[in-house]
């Protein structure tokens, strides 16, 4: 499928806003520069676009009225510039989300010269394909992932994210006798994690924990083992968060600082080497949930899956899951057509036939 731009045009904030620049936060500082998007099918509304793009303008303005850093411009790295004219008129909102903006005084940006891990990069032409996990064939392998008492009950997410991992390692190693290192980053969410000490629930900005695996192409990465792994990034980030929350009286500076050093011990833990893959869960985001005015979406997609990632999204009927994978295309060549992958994913149909 290929995309074609017919238009673009700047929409502005639908009433002025006070604050003239919002600092980003550390964590803002933390995240590789990327635009992160997603695409959102529709039935076909006959003779009906023009009201369509007139509504979702108007819906936009108003939107950026709440968030208004998002129609501002970074500056230096470091704050957003919102100091531009607005001339139209406030206007009322009801049952509105209504942001706040205190990221940077909880987490203030520093000057600090992070490299961060970059994505392994190929000369030949990267490709993305999706498959999708159906609820009877999920269960069963959240079966198989877990194991015993280390991980009882394993989740969706990391029983996918297990396999995933080891079906794209099978596949790279099978294009080279070398000795690989691989680095493997999965994106947790902190903000259900922490109490309001850390964060308030509804601060704008990123707030996540990147904790890196690594392996290397003489593990056979097996399904239990990595699921293992994983859980064991998790109870490490919960220990990061309450240690010594007792004997701190509830102090969260301590905790944040360790939170912030094992960030950055983490980034500086990969090797320039190391053949770096991301994992990212969009999944519970209620992406089948965004109704403009003409029904709910029929598919959604990420509108750019970088190169060795994979994000995994609810699938619409909200109990399966849809994992889209960008691999280079000789690696993808063998990866989409992986026996074990087959057994509990099939390949996405065309929005076409949905």
């Amino acid at each position: 499928m290929k995309l074609e731009i017919l238009s673009k045009e700047v929409i502005k904030p639908d009433s002025p806003n006070h604050l003239q620049a919002l600092h980003l936060s550390l964590f803002d500082q933390f995240l590789p520069t990327t635009y992160v998007s997603a695409i959102f099918f529709y039935d076909d509304q006959p003779n009906q676009e023009p009201i369509l793009v007139h509504t979702l303008k108007n819906s936009l303005s108003q939107t950026l009225s709440l968030f208004y850093p998002l129609a501002g411009r970074i500056k230096e790295g470091i704050t957003v510039d919102c100091n531009d004219d607005w001339t139209k008129a406030a206007k009322g909102f009801a049952d509105t989300v209504n942001p706040e903006f205190a990221a940077s005084v909880f987490y203030p940006p520093a000057d600090i010269s992070v490299v961060f891990p970059p994505l392994l990069e190929h000369k030949t032409k990267s490709k993305t394909k999706s498959f999708v996990f159906g609820t009877l064939m999920l269960e069963k392998l959240k079966s198989r992932a877990s194991c015993g008492l280390l991980v009882p009950q394993a989740t969706r997410v990391e029983s996918i994210t297990a396999l995933l991992l080891r079906c794209i390692t099978n596949a790279r190693r099978s294009k080279t006798e070398e000795v690989t290192e691989f680095a493997i980053t999965h994106t947790m969410n902190l903000r259900p994690r922490v109490p309001l000490s850390f964060l308030p629930r509804k601060a704008i900005g990123n707030f996540f924990f990147l904790p890196l695996v690594k392996e290397t192409s003489e593990s056979n990465m097996e399904i239990q083992e990595t699921v293992s792994k994983l859980r064991k990034t998790k109870e490490d980030l919960n220990d990061l968060i309450t240690k010594d929350s007792e004997e701190s009286n509830n102090n969260s500076d301590v905790a944040k600082e360790r939170i912030i050093s094992a960030m950055l011990s983490f980034l500086c833990e990969v090797s320039p080497e190391a053949e770096t893959y991301a994992v990212s869960s969009w999944c519970r985001m209620s992406f089948y949930d965004a109704d403009f005015g003409w029904g709910f979406p029929v598919w959604v997609a990420p509108g750019f899956v970088g190169k060795t990632q994979a994000v995994l999204m609810d699938a619409k009927d909200g109990e399966g899951v849809e994992a889209w994978v960008t691999l280079p295309e000789m690696d993808m060549a063998t990866f989409e057509h992986d026996d074990e992958l087959l057994v509990y994913a099939t390949v996405s149909p065309s929005v076409l036939t949905k």
